[in-house]
């Protein structure tokens, strides 16, 4: 959804269990209640990666060993950094379509 000014609220009533739910869901995805909810609307689904942070280290951490072993010209550095460049990429695509 395109940055708008948000004029209007919109109030629902729920239980405490189904917030807390909503919530964990929300959490999950790294989302405010709000914004999940927009995105389920907008989309019809949401995208999760779980335990994205984790990923997001290692694969640092993976480009730096290879950063390690750029001037080992035996290995094809440069192309496992472009394959995990474009995977990342891909990863944001994924990712952006939930927004």
């Amino acid at each position: 959804m395109a940055r708008q000014n948000k004029q209007d609220i919109i109030n629902i009533r729920v239980s405490k269990d189904y917030k807390d739910r909503l919530k964990k869901k929300a959490d999950e995805s790294s989302m405010t209640i709000s914004r999940y909810v927009i995105n389920c609307i907008d989309k019809n689904r949401t995208n999760i990666i779980h335990d994205g942070d984790v990923l997001i280290s290692e694969v640092c951490t993976l480009n730096a060993q290879l950063q390690k072993l750029s001037n080992r010209k035996d290995l094809p550095v440069k192309e496992l950094q472009n394959a995990i460049s474009a995977a990342i990429s891909k990863l944001n695509d994924l990712a952006n379509e939930g927004i």
